[in-house]
């Protein structure tokens, strides 16, 4: 499917510069390794989206747009949210010897 054009609204300015300052480009070069040599975090989603873009064949044009002002407490939450099952799954779980995992 081709398109003429396709804008993107986003808060993440990570997002913005990867396009812009045409790190997409030189990470595809560099078989997805950042300019250390490492493997680019979220590799799977970077390919995602360069696939998609070249399906419907257009460069987007991107918008900075404010972040909310919860945002950041949404993201603070939904660490600690995150950390606290953490916790109570390792809590929650005993290994055998044969290395299986039951909940106790």
């Amino acid at each position: 499917m081709k398109c003429d054009a396709l804008e993107i609204y986003t808060d993440s300015t990570y997002l913005l510069t990867a396009f812009e300052a045409g790190w997409l480009e030189k990470w595809k070069r560099s078989d997805w390794k950042d300019a250390h040599g490492q493997e680019i975090a979220h590799k799977e989603l970077w390919q995602e989206i360069d696939s998609k873009l070249s399906e419907i064949g257009v460069t987007p044009i991107f918008h900075l747009k404010e972040k909310h002002p919860w945002t950041g407490w949404f993201e603070r939450e939904g660490r600690h949210i995150i950390e606290q099952w953490k916790t109570t799954e390792k809590s929650s779980t005993t290994s055998t010897t044969d290395g299986t995992k039951h909940l106790a």
